[in-house]
């Protein structure tokens, strides 16, 4: 029952944006922008955008977020919405069915594979390992042994399927190589985070 409610008081967009605010005390920017390192000439693909908060680090580059809730690509193309940044409501596992391979060189994917089973996870890293060339930053929650404030947050979010790192690196080597790799707390302190720098498979069956 307190799933239910806190899946439908985050569906939400207002609610969304500004009670994840309040938790971390600010959203850390810099973490992910160095690891996609956005230049004016990158072609930028956000998967499952939500109200497009990340357009802030993308800079001159062009830029399209996607996301399945159309109340949240709403908000985002009257916030951040431009000629050079564009949103769209789109299913994340048909993506390929608008983008063919090497539509985007660099990619983002901030929060959402732990929304995913594994199976679906998969499939969305090896069409994301078609779509993009050159580079794809993944952001999610974790478990950790010892965070116990954090690990209830794990348990409470909306996504049924946080894991511990060593899981989710696992699963982002099926398609990916992982370049870099880095751990980092919100301001808050209440709650950690782990991104991943990574490098396409190419020539997979």
């Amino acid at each position: 029952m307190l799933r239910n409610f806190i899946d439908k008081f985050f569906a939400i967009p207002f609610i969304y944006h500004y009670a994840r605010w309040m938790f971390t005390l600010g959203i850390r920017y810099e973490p992910i922008k160095s690891y996609l390192d956005p230049q004016s000439d990158d072609s930028i693909l956000d998967i499952a955008c939500g109200v497009g908060t990340y357009t802030k680090i993308v800079g001159e580059a062009k830029y399209l977020g996607v996301d399945l809730n159309e109340e949240y690509i709403e908000t985002a193309n009257k916030e951040w919405g431009s000629n050079s940044r564009k949103f769209e409501v789109q299913d994340v596992l048909t993506i390929d069915q608008k983008y063919p391979k090497g539509s985007f060189n660099k990619g983002m994917m901030l929060g959402l594979i732990h929304h995913l089973p594994e199976e679906d996870a998969l499939k969305l890293l090896k069409k994301s390992s078609e779509i993009l060339t050159e580079r794809l930053v993944v952001m999610d929650n974790y478990y950790s042994k010892w965070h116990l404030i954090n690990n209830l947050v794990c348990h409470l979010d909306r996504g049924k399927y946080v894991r511990t790192v060593e899981h989710e690196r696992m699963i982002l080597k099926q398609y990916f190589d992982i370049e870099k790799e880095r751990r980092y707390y919100v301001n808050s302190l209440l709650a950690h985070y782990v991104v991943f720098q990574l490098k396409p498979k190419k020539n997979l069956s």
